[in-house]
């Protein structure tokens, strides 16, 4: 069973959100493709629904284990409407086990339990002047998402201390343990 797969039980559906890799974000969608492409790498019988741009259609069309659902993602309000409301949506139709965010923003509309989020880079903390309101805005929900989350993956002890003052009690947060 992979990580996530906390649910005992032989076939896992879990969605995940990859609608924060736009076909444009360059690293944002090579972690998406490489993080779906690489979840057989453990054995397991795991059913990822994959939540995001149309891009995702050609990207994951050679992989069996991969249903796609395609949701525009070109703009932030579009981009957050599907991560809050259409995520949730796939999760509850397709009676999924749990939500994986390959963004920091996760879903509110599931059981927090199911809830996991991964927290990559928060420079517009100490960079606001870097992005534009729109920008500033979507990355706001950040934070309050990481409050809500079940668990928060961190990708860098850098990032770990960034996100501390944001995460709740009961939250898990996961990461390596950094030299």
């Amino acid at each position: 069973m992979s990580p996530i797969s906390y649910v005992a039980k032989e076939i896992v559906k879990i969605i995940i959100d990859a609608l924060g890799a736009t076909i444009d974000s360059g690293g944002m969608r090579l972690y998406a493709q490489e993080v779906i492409r690489s979840w057989k790498d453990t054995e397991n019988d795991d059913i990822l629904i994959v939540v995001g741009g149309a891009w995702i259609r050609g990207a994951f069309r050679d992989l069996d284990y991969v249903i796609t659902r395609a949701v525009p993602n070109d703009n932030v309000v579009g981009r957050s409407l599907g991560q809050l409301l259409v995520v949730a949506h796939a999760f509850w139709r397709n009676r999924a086990d749990a939500v994986l965010s390959l963004s920091p923003i996760v879903t509110p509309f599931v059981p927090r339990r199911a809830r996991h989020c991964v927290v990559h880079d928060w420079r517009h903390l100490k960079n606001p002047g870097e992005f534009p309101a729109s920008r500033r805005l979507y990355r706001w929900l950040w934070r309050a998402s990481v409050s809500w989350a079940g668990q928060v993956s961190v990708i860098s002890e850098k990032t770990l201390g960034e996100i501390a003052g944001f995460v709740t009690e009961g939250t898990c947060i996961c990461g390596r343990e950094w030299a």
